[in-house]
Formats: C-alpha cells, structure tokens, sequence
C-alpha cells in the first residue's frame, strides 16, 4: 500500500512537470521532447457553434503548429466550431466544421463552453 502511494505521487510529479504552467505560443519541441503530431482530422463534433475570429486566423489540417495551414480567416470572420481539444501539448484547440483545426487563442474565451469536446 505504501509502495503504491510513492508510485502515484512519483506520477503525478512526472505527469505535472510535462505539462507547460502558460498556454503560449507553440514552439517546435525539441528531438527528445518530440510527440508524434496527427495532422488529419479527427473524430469528434456534434453541435455546431459560430464564432467571430479576433485576429488574422490560420485554419490547420491537424491541432498542432507544425501542420499545414488550409486556409486564413480574417479578423471578424465567422467560424462554424465543431468541437475542442488539447492537444499533447495541453495547447486548446477547436476543430472547424471543415475539419480544420485553429488555435484558440484566436478568439473569445467563452468558445468552449458553447460546444462539446471532440470524441476519440
């Protein structure tokens, strides 16, 4: 039983120290830190909710930086939002009903709460 407990608190450690304290911009990890980053669309939407970008907004085939971008929108545009998730950098994401990804950063923080998280 004891054993069991420094397991867990050993985990929770590990797990807290991976995970970044600030939501800021995504840099390229470095070679050890590489995760291995999905750029197609995944699962995941149901009720669709229309969001007004706040900035120039670059739409990704997959939740990460380093995917392709598909598309811009420009500040202002409306974005048919799907569905959210973090991605392995714990960084939200909203999936588009174009099953493109943008940061969310780009618009207002109340996005999440008005659609459902992404299935699988």
């Amino acid at each position: 039983m004891k054993l069991i407990g420094k397991l867990s608190v050993a985990t929770g450690a590990t797990a807290f120290a991976l995970v970044p304290a600030v939501q800021t911009a995504q840099a390229s990890p470095a070679a050890e830190d590489s995760v291995a980053v999905i750029c197609s669309a995944m699962p995941g939407g149901g009720y669709i909710y229309n969001a007004k970008t706040l900035d120039r907004t670059p739409a990704r085939k997959g939740p990460y930086e380093a995917c392709a971008v598909s598309r811009t929108y420009s500040a202002g545009a409306t974005v048919a939002i799907a569905c959210w998730l973090y991605n392995d950098y714990n960084n939200l994401w909203y999936k588009t009903n174009s099953n493109t990804y943008v940061y969310s950063s780009h618009f207002s923080s109340t996005v999440k709460s008005k659609v459902d998280p992404c299935e699988g």
